[in-house]
């Protein structure tokens, strides 16, 4: 993408992560001037179990606004939990420990 995104209201954004010896790699939006989040986002996740300290970038943007109405999240391992805190500023999704 070259320019500005809106991820309307009611859409669905489903991107792919796969993680295969300790590497991880996703799908992603990039070269976005200015995103507006908004809709679903769906995240698909295949390979190996995902772990704490895992960060996937999803979207790469010079500017963020708005937020997503649902994620979508594999789930995780019992005591992990997913950190979507830096989402709609710096496109990252991160596997945490539970607290």
């Amino acid at each position: 993408v070259a320019n500005k995104l809106t991820l309307a209201s009611g859409s669905t954004t489903s991107l792919r992560i796969y993680k295969a010896g300790g590497r991880l790699a996703a799908s992603q939006i990039v070269g976005v001037t200015a995103l507006r989040c908004g809709g679903t986002l769906e995240l698909l996740a295949a390979g190996d179990a995902l772990a704490v300290g895992d960060t996937v970038q999803l979207f790469s943007a010079g500017t963020y606004a708005g937020s997503f109405a649902k994620l979508k999240l594999p789930t995780l391992a019992p005591g992990l939990a997913w950190n979507a805190s830096a989402l709609t500023t710096t496109g990252t999704l991160a596997v945490v420990r539970k607290n």
